[in-house]
């Protein structure tokens, strides 16, 4: 029968081996791919479950994977750094161009309202007038045909096709710049795709007499394209703006 002096060697023996085996590990690393030089590295742990820390790097020893914190600057060189968005069930990459612009593909065409004539989303900036409208000036040569439909022979166009998608508000304002003949047609149209224009209002704006000038305001406007159209029996001419506006 062992006596205590003979037991605690043993117990002590015991406790030392245990210790180790929790609180230190080994790994082994090489410096590439298919090298077999490896080096064991002891790895420090703890017995109440205290994760490791581990940071990858290349043969060169350089940094495989960056850490940033919200709204730090992250330069180009940066590794493993990827834009997220999620469509509610996973997480995706980001996608941008090759200036390092975000990019946003609208799939849904339908919607004209998100997206202007050349298919660049619209962002509402808030209250926004165009205080100075541009004048557009079209002189009228005499015809004697009336002009009643849109595109029609006697028809002279004197406010080209423009989108105002964006522009709920707007104000047509046009003048009669002729000191004695009346423009007896003006028409104000409107078209969905540049197209196919419909007559909007033919009375606005009829026998405009000459040197007078009337406004028609838009509200809540919804269309996209405006052009106007108009026919003096004589020689004359017209100057036309548009005053719009967004909330």
């Amino acid at each position: 029968m062992r006596n205590l002096k003979q037991w605690i060697p043993l117990v002590l023996g015991i406790l030392v081996v245990t210790g180790a085996s929790v609180a230190q590990h080994m790994v082994k690393a090489s410096q590439g791919p298919g090298d077999a030089n490896t080096i064991p590295w002891p790895v420090q742990g703890s017995s109440s479950g205290t994760p490791f820390q581990v940071r990858l790097r290349d043969g060169d020893g350089t940094g495989l994977a960056d850490v940033f914190a919200v709204g730090d600057a992250i330069s180009a060189t940066a590794k493993s750094t990827v834009g997220l968005i999620s469509d509610g069930t996973n997480y995706r990459a980001a996608l941008g161009d090759t200036g390092g612009r975000l990019q946003i593909n609208i799939t849904d065409d339908t919607d004209v309202a998100l997206v202007d004539g050349s298919g660049n989303l619209m962002i509402n900036k808030g209250a926004t007038t165009t205080t100075s409208p541009t004048k557009t000036t079209t002189p009228l040569i005499g015809n004697a045909t009336a002009c009643t439909a849109a595109g029609g022979a006697s028809c002279t166009i004197i406010y080209a096709s423009t989108d105002w998608i964006s522009y709920p508000d707007l104000t047509i304002t046009i003048k009669n710049t002729d000191d004695t003949d009346a423009i007896e047609n003006v028409l104000v149209e409107w078209s969905p795709d540049n197209t196919s224009f419909e007559v909007w209002d033919s009375t606005t704006f009829a026998n405009l007499a000459a040197g007078a000038i009337k406004s028609l305001a838009v509200s809540g406007n919804s269309r996209r394209f405006l052009r106007a159209e108009a026919r003096s029996a004589n020689d004359a001419g017209t100057d036309v703006w548009i005053t719009a506006s967004q909330d």
